[in-house]
């Protein structure tokens, strides 16, 4: 682990505002155990406190410690399988753990496809929530220069990249807490793959 990324997780556990990129935007994360910490990103972002804040992890293997089980189904598995790591959230019923984290009886998560994102989520030794690094509103950071000066001195780490992300647009958002699942946001992954992959 390079030093801004071990900078970038110990700022996490302790409760800090960290940025890092991600295949799609920068994100501003914290830790989703902190209701201070989540009521930061809140506050900076002045963002409608209604809206949960999404889990990212560093890969598929703790999915059940925040999520019901048995809708883990087939059909689920295989879009998984399909578009993680990648720009995909999905909205999941929370376990007991999840809904502590989203604050609600869903809980939407990612697995990011960037090594620094991943490196960071590896090693926080907390569960990681995060948006995208702007203003409510605001156009999406897709490159460290679009991140707005008072979000990024707010921060107490900030882990830029030379290179804007891969997508440059914000993850594809699916809801499988409904039956049959909902789309509720195209962006980096276009709604015929994803429904391609439902039926």
């Amino acid at each position: 682990m390079t030093r801004p990324e071990k900078k970038a997780a110990q700022a996490l556990q302790r409760g800090e505002l960290i940025i890092f990129p991600t295949e799609t935007v920068y994100a501003l994360a914290a830790d989703g155990l902190s209701k201070k910490a989540k009521q930061k990103i809140y506050s900076l972002k002045a963002r409608d406190s209604r809206k949960p804040l999404g889990l990212l992890l560093a890969d598929g293997r703790r999915l059940r410690r925040y999520v019901d089980p048995k809708n883990l189904t087939p059909k689920v598995r295989r879009l998984l399988r399909r578009f993680w790591p990648g720009p995909l959230t999905v909205i999941f019923p929370a376990s007991d753990l999840g809904a502590a984290i989203a604050g609600g009886p869903t809980i939407g998560i990612r697995v990011p496809d960037h090594p620094v994102a991943a490196q960071i989520l590896k090693n926080a030794g907390v569960p990681v929530v995060a948006t995208s690094a702007n203003k409510s509103g605001g156009p999406e950071p897709v490159r460290g220069e679009d991140i707005p000066i008072s979000v990024k001195n707010a921060a107490k780490c900030v882990v830029m990249e030379k290179h804007k992300s891969a997508h440059g647009a914000p993850s594809t958002v699916v809801d499988i807490s409904v039956d049959p699942p909902k789309i509720l946001r195209e962006g980096a992954i276009a709604k015929k793959e994803i429904e391609k992959w439902l039926k």
